[in-house]
């Protein structure tokens, strides 16, 4: 049985691609805040979106070609991959560090493609934390007048509290505890 005509998965989807857009943390506001009067705004958002999206149907391609590899290799038959499938997806926030190193493994060169994946994803993760944390600071700094007039104290206060606020992720693994079911 196929689930591409099911609509929960194109609404989960659709969810993916506006998450990964960042439009409620208001990124692109933020960012287009500090180009030119006269840039065309409207053009780059429609063509980073493009390009956004295109980069997520690839790697769905990528990933749910693996894992029907996977499942292949790890049942034998098509059928017992079939019917096995569902379990392999279950992963949740496993996917992208089981799926693409075993992706990752199957090349040759394997170790050059593994630093690679490994800079792609520090890349994204770092990209994403700027990209929200600079969206915070650029609002509140607009509309608290000390802190216009002291940038830098707003963004020590921002970075400690968001130091602060990741300590329990890292001293008592909480975000492995808040991916299960």
């Amino acid at each position: 049985t196929t689930h591409l005509f099911e609509p929960s998965v194109w609404s989960a989807a659709s969810q993916q691609i506006f998450y990964s857009q960042g439009v409620v943390w208001g990124c692109f506001l933020t960012f287009a805040s500090h180009n030119p009067y006269r840039t065309d705004i409207y053009g780059l958002s429609w063509r980073l979106s493009m390009v956004n999206a295109a980069t997520s149907i690839y790697g769905g391609f990528l990933i749910f070609g693996t894992i029907g590899m996977r499942a292949f290799i790890d049942h034998k038959t098509v059928d017992l991959a079939l019917a096995n499938f569902d379990k392999m997806i279950a992963q949740t926030y496993k996917l992208a560090f089981v799926v693409y190193p075993v992706a990752v493994t199957q090349m040759s060169f394997p170790v050059f493609w593994s630093i690679l994946f490994f800079l792609m994803l520090s890349t994204l993760g770092i990209g994403t934390q700027m990209g929200m944390v600079m969206g915070l600071y650029e609002a509140v700094m607009q509309k608290v007048g000390y802190f216009k007039r002291n940038p830098q104290i707003w963004l020590y206060i921002l970075i400690g509290a968001h130091l602060l606020i990741q300590i329990p992720l890292f001293c008592n693994q909480a975000g492995r505890k808040v991916g299960k079911r």
